[in-house]
């Protein structure tokens, strides 16, 4: 199982959105799980040797920073 941090503090209250995704495109299942203090723990086990992507939104925006919108998650 890998887990993706993601980091809203700041952001106020609202919507977070995740979409986690093969190479290839293939939509892979996800939960999010609130750590604390606007950090979540995107969770996925991946299914297939090859790259993922994490997508993350915050109330429909691109979350932005150290992280860019879409995150190529090597393991």
């Amino acid at each position: 199982m890998i887990c993706v941090p993601v980091n809203v503090n700041g952001a106020g209250e609202g919507i977070l959105e995740v979409t986690v995704m093969t190479a290839t495109c293939g939509a892979v299942p996800h939960t999010i799980k609130t750590v604390g203090n606007g950090v979540h723990c995107v969770t996925f086990v991946p299914e297939s040797a090859e790259p993922h992507s994490a997508m993350v939104k915050f109330n429909g925006e691109p979350v932005t920073g150290t992280c860019t919108p879409t995150t190529d998650i090597d393991y």
